[in-house]
């Protein structure tokens, strides 16, 4: 797993929320990669996860993940 593929998650996730198969998809690697680099991410980012939220790329209702704002 390379570092690019964290950012890339990262930018996915801070734009709007997200499902874990569309963030794979749209990372070009696997749900596993995927869940590995939210495990480093979460360390230095607040990752929020809502479950029965709708995934804003695919539409799906269910577990979705994104980024918190850092507060003001």
């Amino acid at each position: 797993m390379l570092p690019e593929k964290a950012a890339l998650i990262t930018a996915l996730i801070t734009e709007r929320p997200l499902c874990l198969d569309c963030i794979a998809t749209r990372a070009s690697t696997t749900m596993t990669h995927v869940e590995a680099w939210f495990l480093a991410i979460q360390h230095v980012l607040r990752l929020q996860r809502a479950e029965r939220k709708q995934c804003r790329t695919c539409g799906t209702i269910g577990l979705v993940f994104y980024l918190d704002r850092p507060p003001d």
